[in-house]
C-alpha cells in the first residue's frame, strides 16, 4: 500500500517551492510581468470565527512563454494535492489574478 505524504511535509515543500508575491517580476528583475498569474487560497479552519481567505501560494512562471498553461495547471494540481489529504476540512481554490 502506498503511503501518503504527511500534511506537514506537503505544506513545507509547497511553501518552500512557492515564490513570494514580490517575485512576480521576470528574470533578473527585468521588469517583465508574468501573465497570467494564479494564486492558491484556502478558507479559515472550521470553528474559527473569521471570514475571508488565506493566501497559500502564487504561480507566476515566465519560463519559455509557457506561463499561460503552466501557472494554471500547477495551481490546480497543488489545490488537488492539498484538498486530497486525509482529514482536510478546509477548502482550497485557485484564482486568476486580475491586474487591471
Amino acid at each position: 500500500m502506498r503511503q501518503l505524504v504527511s500534511w506537514g511535509t506537503l505544506a513545507a515543500a509547497l511553501l518552500l517551492a512557492a515564490p513570494p508575491v514580490a517575485a512576480e517580476v521576470g528574470p533578473a528583475g527585468a521588469g517583465e510581468v508574468c501573465e497570467p498569474v494564479y494564486r492558491l487560497y484556502r478558507n479559515w479552519s472550521p470553528g474559527v470565527q473569521r471570514t475571508g481567505r488565506v493566501h497559500i501560494a502564487t504561480f507566476d512562471s515566465c519560463e519559455d512563454g509557457e506561463g499561460v498553461v503552466y501557472n494554471e495547471a500547477m495551481c490546480n494540481i497543488t489545490q488537488r494535492l492539498y484538498q486530497g489529504q486525509p482529514g482536510v476540512r478546509v477548502v482550497f481554490w485557485c484564482e486568476l489574478v486580475d491586474r487591471r
